[in-house]
């Protein structure tokens, strides 16, 4: 049942055995909270995508284990061990989830999950704030996948349908103008033809975030680009900031973006925080307005 691994190196085909009067609770720091099967699912995606079992070289170590607490007459239960990380950091804490799965076994031999319960780790007492703490690096992460898979950098926004609520829709502001067209996009992000061709080579996550969390917040990165022309002072980058306006959701445990804001590209001072280079970068242009 938990054999199968999706790319973020948790199962998922189990989802499709969960019954439809399944009881499901799942921790909510000390409060255990009542889940409906597609809750649970939406909540397990999200789940899914900020944690990841340990990737540091050399303790790639085992880090989901089953173990058997019953069986007899067509009913199961067992304990699901994971040992996890949140966001990207290969050297990030790693926090021991545990799952107690029950099933029974249908007429044609086949099996359901009845119950679920997830147990959060006793040395974890704010989920917001650890989401909150690495949210930037998941997020632009995930963009440099995008880039690396597309040769124009605006078709990568599309990157942002992983931190979309499910039937909403993002507002997109670039270069003061709304957007509402993706394909316009490239049209409004370069100004007066003058930066008609570019490079994007990475991103600046700045300064760091609030040290106290909020449900709704916002967060911002500097896409570096390499310059069309030279700066006019030495040192001097040539980028656009990005800025994310983010909402907590308490029964998914995840910050949605509803939000963007993409400033019109120019020439910047440097600033001090962590830079990320894109793995391979590719060329972005600009249509003439």
């Amino acid at each position: 049942m938990f054999s199968d691994i999706d790319t973020n190196n948790l199962p998922n085909s189990w989802l499709m055995t969960i019954s439809d009067s399944a009881e499901i609770k799942v921790c909510q720091g000390e409060e255990s909270v009542e889940y409906t099967p597609d809750q649970f699912r939406s909540w397990y995606q999200r789940f899914g995508q900020m944690w990841h079992g340990n990737r540091e070289e050399g303790k790639e170590e085992e880090y989901m284990k089953v173990h058997e607490l019953h069986l007899e007459d067509g009913e199961m239960s067992v304990r699901l061990e994971m040992k996890l990380q949140i966001g990207v950091d290969e050297k990030a804490k790693v926090h021991d989830w545990n799952m107690i799965i029950g099933a029974k076994q249908n007429s044609d031999k086949t099996w359901s999950v009845s119950k679920i319960e997830v147990l959060c780790p006793v040395d974890l007492k704010d989920i917001m704030k650890e989401n909150y703490e690495v949210y930037r690096d998941v997020v632009g992460a995930t963009f440099d996948l995008y880039v690396n898979d597309n040769k124009q950098w605006y078709t990568a926004t599309d990157f942002g349908k992983h931190f979309k609520k499910h039937g909403e829709t993002v507002e997109l502001w670039s270069c003061h103008e709304k957007i509402t067209d993706i394909e316009d996009l490239p049209k409004t992000f370069f100004v007066q033809d003058k930066y008609w061709k570019a490079t994007m080579i990475g991103y600046l996550i700045k300064a760091k975030m609030d040290s106290t969390p909020s449900e709704d917040t916002e967060f911002e990165l500097r896409m570096q680009m390499r310059p069309p022309v030279e700066p006019p002072t030495k040192g001097d980058i040539f980028g656009s900031d990005w800025r994310f306006y983010i909402k907590w959701d308490k029964m998914d445990q995840f910050y949605y973006i509803y939000k963007a804001n993409f400033a019109c590209p120019k020439f910047l001072k440097p600033e001090t925080g962590t830079y990320r280079s894109f793995k391979n970068h590719k060329g972005i242009r600009g249509s003439v307005k």
